[in-house]
């Protein structure tokens, strides 16, 4: 297993992150307190999702969660570029230069997204959150979500750094987490049903610790389909046969100028004139 899927295996184990959110604006300067927890990764479509609570919003009488879902930069499933959500390739390579860990990632990266990288063994993991819906509030709490967040993800300390992008939001608001063990630093989360409408799926937020002695495979094992049975196979290759069967059927009575009938020797207009 690469160190960088080893890393994605570890993130599944972290019981979450906590931090802030910097939400300044000429205004004023304002930070929430901010936890988030990683529900599920897919590493081989790039795809991880997960929750985040604001904790101390001004105009929240209650912690505001919301349900996310996100994109690895994985170069395979996504490059840099995000290509959606109102963001152009200049606001990419803007708020992905913010990292001090892009830097040696520019140049190739402008060209075409970097699609090119090997990413395997970067220590920094880049992705994309994309907010999709409010869990325990309504859309009327008077704030947006819009938006969506670059993010970077440290190897080495677990760390993640963030900003979020929305035209018509304060730029460069930044997110800084650090992993958590709940239980032992005060940190915990509450837990609620979630229905993500866009999937039709819906599931329950649980902490994602394995029980004591048990360990996750290494590998998935991996089954060879039969070959006889009702399987995909077998009934595509029968749908063949039968079109070929018919078309034949078509073409030899346009040649003779015969039904299939009288071509087998039975005499058509009287039945099948069999004397019962």
């Amino acid at each position: 297993m690469k160190p960088r899927e080893y890393m994605f295996s570890s993130i599944t184990l972290l019981q979450g992150f906590s931090g802030t959110q910097n939400v300044s604006s000429l205004q004023k300067d304002e930070a929430w307190r901010v936890n988030v927890k990683i529900q599920g990764i897919d590493l081989d479509h790039g795809y991880l999702c997960g929750t985040m609570e604001a904790l101390n919003v001004p105009m929240a009488d209650t912690p505001v969660v919301t349900f996310w879902e996100g994109e690895i930069v994985d170069t395979k499933n996504y490059t840099f570029f995000t290509g959606k959500w109102g963001a152009t390739t200049e606001d990419d390579i803007k708020h992905w230069t913010k990292f001090p860990s892009f830097s040696p990632l520019v140049g190739k990266v402008e060209e075409d997204g970097g699609k090119f990288l090997d990413l395997s063994n970067y220590p920094f993991i880049f992705m994309r959150w994309k907010e999709q819906y409010f869990v325990n509030v309504g859309t009327d709490c008077g704030l947006t979500i819009a938006g969506f967040y670059y993010v970077c993800f440290s190897c080495s300390d677990g760390s993640i750094n963030g900003f979020y992008y929305d035209p018509n939001s304060s730029p460069f608001q930044k997110l800084e987490l650090k992993s958590t063990n709940d239980g032992r630093s005060g940190f915990s989360f509450s837990s609620y049903e979630l229905q993500n409408s866009q999937k039709r799926a819906s599931f329950k937020i649980q902490a994602a610790k394995l029980p004591a002695g048990v360990e996750l495979p290494k590998e998935e094992p991996k089954f060879n389909a039969p070959f006889l049975g009702f399987t995909k196979t077998a009934e595509i290759w029968n749908s063949r046969a039968c079109m070929i069967g018919l078309i034949g059927t078509f073409i030899v009575e346009l040649i003779l100028n015969k039904g299939i009938l009288q071509i087998i020797g039975v005499d058509i207009g009287k039945g099948l004139d069999i004397p019962l």
